[in-house]
């Protein structure tokens, strides 16, 4: 069905998850997937500037499919200005690629010391030739 990339800035990792379909069709498209994660895995009460808080990037299941401004993602944490979660949306070319997948950005150590960043890196199957689908 879908995809979870967990990636861990402070430890350099990115684990895979298998996105289970039931969770997949209550929480449709990528506003409702970071919305579950965030509900999920943040305690009550954390500092959204503090380490323990998460960045979700998300696309739904229609991102991919080409009608004209249907191709948008999201990207979703708990805000500092209110008790809520804060949002954002984006569109283009990154939608389609990463349709039914939400990367969870987390930091173990708080604010990163250095700069850091991953290539999300897809294989086309006719050519077996990676593309990078995002940075």
């Amino acid at each position: 069905m879908g995809k979870i990339l967990r990636v861990n800035l402070s430890k350099g990792k990115i684990t895979e998850e298998a996105l289970d379909e039931d969770v997949a069709r209550k929480f449709i498209g990528g506003k409702g997937l970071s919305a579950k994660i965030l509900f999920d895995e943040l305690k009550p009460g954390i500092d959204p500037l503090g380490p323990e808080n998460k960045l979700v990037v998300a696309a739904g299941p229609v991102g991919a499919i080409p009608f004209s401004g249907n191709s948008r993602f999201s990207v979703c944490a708990k805000s500092p200005l209110g008790v809520g979660w804060g949002e954002s949306y984006s569109g283009g070319y990154m939608a389609p690629k990463i349709n039914n997948l939400a990367l969870t950005l987390s930091s173990s150590k708080g604010p990163q010391r250095r700069l850091c960043g991953f290539t999300l890196t897809t294989v086309t199957p006719s050519s077996g030739t990676p593309r990078n689908i995002g940075a």
